[in-house]
This record gives C-alpha cells, structure tokens and sequence, in this order.
C-alpha cells in the first residue's frame, strides 16, 4: 500500500512540475496571438423545420361604405398593423360619393340660412309687437289717470253744488 502512495505522490509531483514548466515558459515568452481583419459577407441559409401554423387572432373588417375595389394590398397571411390601408376604392365611386355628399351638406347649409333668416324676422316681429303693447298699455294708463282725475273733479263740483243749495 506505501509503495501505492508512492507512486501517486510521484505522478502528482510529475504533473504539478510539468504545469509549473508550461506556466512560466508562456510567462516568458507571452502567448502568440494573431490579429485578424473581419470580412464582411452575406450568409444565406436555409431552415427547413416541420410543424403546425395556427392563427393568433382573426378581425373581420367591414368598409364605411360600398365601392368598387380597384386593388388590395394585403394578401392572405400578411401581418397587418392598425392603420394600415388594406385596399383602394375605385376612384369613381369615391368621387361620386363626395360630390352627393357636398351637395347634401349645402342643402343643409341653405336651410339653416333660411332657418336663420326666418327666426331673425320673427324675433323682430315679435319684439315690435312687445314695443306697440308697452306703448297702449302705458297710454291706457295715461288716459286711466285721466279719467280719474276728470271723476275727482266733478264729485267735487258735485259736492260743491249740493252745498250751495
């Protein structure tokens, strides 16, 4: 068994002498190190892998309005983002659709006018005619205090004569 020990103990010596060695030899002399210029290149590769395609999420789109598709801009399976166009109307029906669309909004606009217009008349009319009865009703006062003082003059007189007889 010690000539067991022995032989480990002499191999462990061995083996730490030779690291020892290698150590202080690249100590001294460095590491040789070479310096190279990196080339740039394209890399083509091509994957082929098996497995299943699922779908995420699906959103069904309706138009603002209908139309003549002139061209679509997606195909089945294109990753779209909010926003994005999908499709072009043909212009024509567009076009169409804007023209009915100011004639509409001016229609409207010419009522308004009118609605305007009509509404002015009558506030001037009814402000006249708030004016006219302010005026008789302050003359029907006058002639009210009129009248009364006409009656306070003749009880008087009234009064007067019976004394007199």
């Amino acid at each position: 068994m010690s000539s067991y020990k022995l032989i480990i103990g002499l191999i462990l010596i061995v083996i730490v002498l030779g690291l020892s060695l290698t150590a202080v030899y690249f100590l001294q002399n460095g590491f040789v190190v070479q310096a190279v210029t990196p080339d740039y290149s394209t890399a083509q590769s091509l994957v082929t892998a098996t497995g299943e395609v699922r779908l995420i999420s699906e959103a069904k789109i309706t138009a603002p309005s209908s139309g003549i598709i002139e061209r679509v801009l997606i195909s089945a399976g294109d990753l779209v983002e909010e926003g994005q166009d999908l499709l072009i109307y043909a212009v024509d029906n567009w076009q169409a659709e804007l023209s009915q669309s100011r004639l509409e909004l001016k229609i409207l606009q010419d009522n308004l006018a009118q609605l305007d217009r009509q509404n002015q008349e009558n506030l001037r009319r009814i402000n006249t005619e708030i004016t006219q009865k302010e005026a008789q009703l302050a003359a029907a006062r006058l002639q009210e205090r009129e009248m009364e003082q006409t009656l306070v003059v003749q009880e008087n007189n009234l009064r007067k004569n019976l004394a007199d007889q």
